[in-house]
């Protein structure tokens, strides 16, 4: 055979068994695998239809419904998000239970290949579920340790019946459990790792004790904790700060950090079955060993330096030679004891949690951040995703195409490489990533032109980008750079140069065209992580320095896109911010901290600090244009090739959280900020601030919406409440009967029959109205997630609405005419 021959048929057998392994991993839900296959063109144009056929049918049956008193839900996915721990029934290695950063509990039956929440579960919103522990001698019996990520409170919750109802632990109540571990010689024993210290149970949870010394200044912030199997007496807790060892149940402790790097966090200890004095520590400095019980360590090699920040790890219960490290870059493995060690998956998985059943073991679950649950039948070879019914993704915006049936666009906030935007063609029945040139971006929000149903325009935290076919393509909102100019030089004064000041030497060379000011410091936008009660960390670079901050926001800067004449505005306001803002105005009760603890942060500019924002005038009647609401004030283009102009509020010059329009008033502006409600009647010319009540003048304005039907009536969600007004914001009521005080972060009304649906964001709930607001019915049991960001109705379906949530991805309402016509009751 001819060289050509055999390239010709090893073409030809790509090409009939690549469309195989394309089918399988779509049908598992692996994503990635899915990307990378497609890229390559490997199947034939007469294969195609068939494919697509098949692939149809799977994504239909791998969606999951629910059934409650206001329709059938339909939990659209897309699967995948954050989890954060994972561990398999002992006595049933078919049976797993998986931990999420928002207050969840999901559990599986089938090894993983779906997912639900027993119900009615274990749901705490804001609340991490790190350490999940099930009882060898009762499997029906399992125990989470949780922690709120600022650490204002925690505790351990207790479950006799598989997940289905928890008790929580008193004793212990309130404390941020980092770590939970049971004693294998007696599963009454379990210890607790806090944040103030080491606590234990000899009760099975009914009674704690704290057993490390109160106000210790080292055995605090224990973030792992194991029990030796032969003594539950001998207990290792590490810290933030290295190691700590008792052998005397508490009473006393010694530090054990020979040969460990100074300052490692220890993130797990894992003692060795076969040898209990041979332990491994995994830190942000790598990994540890120890052959005398923590009296010495010594580090182990074979993991890249990047590579070293090691969540878990895990010895093969069925193979202890076998060891698995679970890092910030990917899934590690050892089979020869940590003498060597391999890379097993992509550096671009985060590994929260690795588990393996002792009776199967190369079957591998991880728990990862954004791809979700990954397996493995090989021992670790290779992974596929199986998070089908599994949804921890936080959608920040819905859109349904005004233009196409079943066809709805979502945004999504912190996925990385998993994130953007995603388009469903069927309803939410199957998914498909749309980031071509956007790239990954947290996208807020979602807005179509009504005259160009082709013209899809996205708020993201790099600016506005705009999409000319539907949402298949992006091009970013910004005005067209003219030709280059020659440098400006800038003098410095004379005084500065005799001093021989090199920085102000080097901006006096540096030009800025097209402005006569210097720009503010440039930012450099980076992910994002949220924590579990939604608030983020980032770390940004700005010229000259570095800031690292925290956040306390989900979808911290959002842009609410409006359109000025025919304004649907789609204001995606939902961020709990407590961050000192830059501009003078600051949220009520905030105050100002010190740079050197908390570090100021700003959001990406929505126009280009080298373009002058002055070239848009307001003097543009008769033309449509679009209002954004960014970090840094409100804007508006009726071109945006020709750039923004910022639209000044009288009486505030901060953050606008929200803005709304309407076609019926084209002239009416409504602006959501940090420091109350604001109204503008000349299209943004003059502003005065409206009250809503005298308890919430400045009160935080996260979501408003014009009523589409009726200009005069308006709702706003605020951080404390929701009201309405009935005379275009002359007064305001609170919207009662059935609705309580809260963080409500969306509100939706259906032109079609003045149905309104509103959305909490903190402690969850959707709540219906379908008497104009004068009555409230909470519509959310049995869903994953009732913290609520987006809504919008079917345009092409009256008793159909779409719903994104913070942790349980889309939810499809499809309602009955009896229930989308009947009462609040």
């Amino acid at each position: 055979m001819s060289l050509l021959q055999f390239r010709e048929r090893a073409r030809v057998r790509r090409y009939v068994k690549q469309p195989i392994r394309l089918l399988m991993a779509r049908a598992i839900g692996d994503l990635t695998v899915w990307r990378d296959l497609s890229k390559q063109q490997i199947f034939s144009f007469c294969l195609l239809p068939f494919i697509l056929c098949l692939l149809a049918l799977i994504s239909f049956s791998n969606t999951v419904k629910v059934e409650n008193e206001a329709g059938l839900w339909m939990i659209a996915g897309p699967y995948g998000g954050d989890a954060r721990s994972i561990v398999i029934d002992p006595n049933n290695k078919d049976v797993l239970y998986v931990g999420t950063n928002a207050g969840q509990v999901y559990r599986s039956s089938d090894g993983g290949a779906s997912w639900a929440i027993p119900k009615p579960g274990f749901n705490n919103p804001g609340l991490a579920v790190d350490s999940i522990v099930i009882d060898p001698g009762n499997s029906q019996r399992i125990y989470v340790g949780v922690h709120a990520s600022d650490d204002s409170r925690g505790g351990v919750f207790k479950s006799e019946d598989g997940g289905q109802n928890w008790e929580e632990l008193r004793d212990i109540s309130g404390q941020s459990v980092r770590s939970l571990a049971m004693a294998l010689n007696n599963s009454n024993v379990l210890v607790a790792g806090t944040i103030s210290g080491v606590f234990r149970t000899e009760d099975g949870g009914q009674t704690w004790q704290r057993i490390s010394p109160f106000g210790h200044a080292e055995i605090k912030n224990v973030q792992s904790v194991a029990v030796d199997p032969r003594d539950s007496n001998i207990i290792y807790a590490g810290t933030f700060h290295l190691p700590w060892k008792t052998t005397d149940g508490g009473r006393n402790w010694f530090s054990i950090k020979t040969g460990i790097i100074d300052d490692s966090d220890i993130f797990a200890i894992e003692i060795d079955r076969t040898n209990n004095d041979h332990v491994y520590a995994s830190a942000c400095s790598g990994i540890y060993e120890t052959y005398d019980a923590g009296a010495n360590w010594k580090k182990i090699n074979g993991i890249p330096f990047t590579s070293r920040r090691t969540r878990d790890i895990l010895q093969n219960p069925g193979n202890p030679s076998v060891v698995f490290a679970g890092t910030t870059e990917g899934l590690w493995r050892t089979v020869d004891s940590g003498q060597s060690w391999a890379l097993m998956t992509s550096k671009k998985l985060v590994i929260n949690a690795v588990a393996v059943h002792p009776n199967s073991p190369d079957t591998v679950y991880l728990a990862t951040d954004d791809a979700g649950i990954m397996v493995s039948k090989d021992g670790g070879l290779s992974f596929v995703a199986t998070n089908t019914g599994f949804a921890n993704r936080q959608i920040a915006t819905v859109l349904a195409d005004a233009s196409k049936p079943d066809r709805i666009l979502i945004g999504l906030l912190h996925d990385n490489i998993h994130g953007g935007i995603y388009l469903s063609d069927d309803a939410g029945k199957s998914w498909r990533q749309s980031i071509r040139g956007m790239g990954v971006r947290d996208v807020f929000t979602l807005y179509q032109s009504p005259d160009r149903p082709g013209t899809i325009y996205a708020g993201t935290n790099y600016g506005v980008y705009r999409s000319d076919d539907q949402g298949e393509s992006w091009t970013r909102v910004e005005k067209k750079k003219g030709p280059r100019t020659a440098p400006r030089k800038r003098r410095a004064d004379a005084e500065t140069r005799r001093r021989g000041d090199a920085l102000a030497d080097a901006e006096a060379k540096t030009s800025y065209v097209g402005t006569s000011e210097r720009p503010t410091s440039v930012l450099r936008p980076t992910s994002v992580r949220p924590t579990s009660d939604g608030r983020n960390v980032r770390r940004r670079t700005y010229r000259r320095r570095t800031y690292i901050g925290r956040r306390t926001s989900d979808g911290d800067q959002q842009f609410a896109i409006a359109k000025v004449r025919y304004l649907q505005a789609e204001p995606q306001s939902r961020s709990r911010s407590s961050a000192k803002q830059k501009n003078k105005a600051q949220a009520p009760g905030a105050t100002s901290r010190s740079r050197s603890k908390t570090i100021v942060e700003k959001g990406p500019q929505l126009v280009d600090l080298n373009v002058p924002v002055l070239e848009i005038t307001s003097t543009n009647d008769g033309k449509d244009g679009l209002l954004a609401a960014a970090w840094n004030g409100l804007y508006r283009t009726y071109d945006g090739s020709k750039g923004w102009e910022k639209i000044r509020i009288t009486g505030y010059d901060g953050r606008v959280m929200t803005v709304a329009t309407s076609k019926n008033a084209p002239q009416t502006i409504y602006a959501g900020t940090l420091r109350g409600l604001f109204l503008s009647r000349d299209g943004g010319k003059e502003w005065q601030q409206l009250s809503l009540d005298p308890d919430a003048q400045d009160a935080i304005i996260q979501s408003l919406l014009i009523d589409p039907g009726n200009p005069e009536i308006v709702y706003a969600c605020t951080r404390g409440a929701f009201y309405l007004s009935s005379d275009g914001g002359k007064s305001w009521n609170r919207r009662g009967g059935g609705m309580p005080y809260g963080d409500y972060s969306v509100v939706r009304v259906n032109p079609k029959n003045s149905e309104i649906i509103v959305g909490e964001q903190m402690h969850g709930g959707i709540y219906r109205s379908v008497d104009k607001g004068a009555s409230w019915r909470r519509i959310d049991s049995n869903l994953p997630s009732a913290r609520i960001w987006a809504v919008t109705f079917d345009p092409f379906n009256d008793d159909r609405a779409f719903i994104g949530s913070f942790a349980g991805g889309v939810y499809v309402l499809s309602r009955s005419p009896l229930a989308s016509a009947g009462s609040n009751q």
